[in-house]
């Protein structure tokens, strides 16, 4: 008996199970539906497509953990996406410059909306909102018709391995590793301490202005991350490549775990929570679904994963003002 009450209270206490339960059970469909789903070939593929999303999370689940909701993602991979296709050409001094200035637009756009969330004390959802329509705007101006042009060899390295290591694996591993880092950090402290209670945080001692700017920032990182793998799969630059991936990374982290109120969840959910949306992609697309049904079967599905994920770590929560 107390065995199964520890057990009973280990997995209510861990916000990563119910996902991976969801997980294993769309892996169990789609390796009925696609046989050759352990082969090395489709695990390349199937990672390859998932990598933007999973990144696009980890940025998204900073901001959430912070009690944020970040919607000017899909605005900043456009804008980044288009940046890069402006930039590069054949040589590879071009495409290193593209990157590098991809990787600082990023933390530049991280930036900025920690400026109007924390110093100007905008609501996040109408401010990040606002961003998202500048960025998406910007991207236009830059490049109206869908086009510009990526290298060859910089789109194909995507596809590439460094011996049986996917070029993508590398990408998320670098992400991952330096979340570890920083998770070694005050700042992994003070991140959940804010987004649990940012007043009591504040009177603790907490900067919570800088961890704001700081967390806004990190995001902004992985987010151009997330737009450099999108730009290799699209090769191609387009003024409205981000847009799914808003709703989509919001959805990925909430389905991980990671709680809407912020200060609960951890990294681990979100990159599951990504990949329960690439596995339920595949399995749509292997059930050979008519595509009139395709949207339904995925919100409901995504809707049972939220009520396994959510619903057992609902609270009832004390509405916190902002600093």
């Amino acid at each position: 008996m107390r065995f199964k009450n520890n057990l009973s209270q280990t997995v209510k206490q861990n916000t990563t199970f119910p996902v991976l339960v969801v997980l294993l059970l769309l892996i169990f469909i789609n390796i009925l539906l696609q046989p050759s789903f352990f082969s090395y070939r489709a695990f390349r593929i199937n990672l390859s497509s998932f990598t933007p999303l999973i990144l696009l999370s980890m940025a998204q689940a900073l901001i959430i953990l912070l009690g944020y909701i970040d919607l000017s993602i899909g605005g900043a991979v456009t804008l980044i996406n288009v940046v890069l296709a402006v930039m590069m050409k054949d040589s590879g001094i071009s495409v290193v410059l593209a990157i590098l200035c991809g990787i600082l637009l990023g933390i530049s756009i991280g930036i900025i909306n920690g400026f109007v969330i924390s110093i100007l004390k905008l609501p996040a959802m109408v401010a990040t909102f606002a961003t998202s329509s500048i960025w998406f705007g910007l991207s236009l101006i830059i490049m109206p018709q869908p086009g510009g042009y990526i290298p060859p060899f910089f789109y194909r390295s995507y596809k590439m391995s460094l011996g049986f290591i996917p070029a993508p694996l590398l990408l998320i591993s670098f992400a991952v590793i330096l979340w570890i880092i920083v998770s070694k950090r005050p700042f992994y402290r003070y991140l959940y301490a804010v987004g649990g209670n940012a007043f009591a945080s504040d009177a603790s001692g907490i900067n919570v202005k800088k961890l704001r700017f700081q967390a806004f920032m990190l995001s902004g990182f992985f987010t151009s991350l997330g737009a450099i793998a999108v730009t290799c799969q699209a090769a191609s630059g387009d003024a409205s490549i981000g847009t799914p991936f808003t709703l989509r990374s919001i959805a990925a982290v909430i389905v991980g775990g990671v709680a809407f109120s912020g200060g609960k969840g951890n990294m681990a959910g979100a990159i599951l929570g990504a990949l329960v949306f690439g596995i339920l992609d595949n399995v749509v697309f292997f059930a050979n679904i008519p595509s009139l049904y395709q949207e339904f079967i995925r919100g409901s599905i995504i809707i049972a994963a939220l009520a396994l994920a959510v619903i057992p770590n609902i609270k009832r929560l004390n509405p916190m003002g902002e600093i």
